[in-house]
């Protein structure tokens, strides 16, 4: 991924997605306690300094319970490599061809869903 924008775009939306799932909570915990990553690093990737591996990437959504559409979100964003295959593939199962198009080629981010963090 080369495109400044894009990198922070991509950040942004893992930083909503992290807020979402970890109310209240710091980056630095969230970052030691949660993701088991060092807190500068998922700092960095945050703020649009830095692209995750695809496995670290795909390690954020499931911690974040991401749904389907924000993953296929998030792996348009950062254009996940051949090796994660698999995870786009358990993405777009659960989604309609039609939505799948919207969302990979419009760039669509997906409805914010309130009700979808666990407690």
């Amino acid at each position: 991924m080369n495109d400044e924008n894009t990198k922070k775009e991509l950040g942004l939306e893992l930083k909503r997605l992290r807020e979402r799932k970890f109310p209240g909570e710091s980056l630095r915990r969230v970052a030691t306690e949660h993701v088991e990553i060092e807190y500068t690093h998922l700092f960095r990737i945050e703020s649009g300094q830095y692209t995750p591996s695809d496995e670290k990437l795909t390690t954020l959504l499931d911690t974040y319970d991401a749904t389907a559409e924000e993953k296929l979100f998030v792996f348009n964003l950062a254009r996940l490599t051949p090796a994660h295959h698999d995870a786009y593939a358990e993405a777009v199962k659960e989604l309609s061809p039609d939505r799948v198009h919207e969302v990979m080629f419009r760039r669509q981010k997906p409805p914010e869903d309130n009700d979808h963090a666990k407690t």
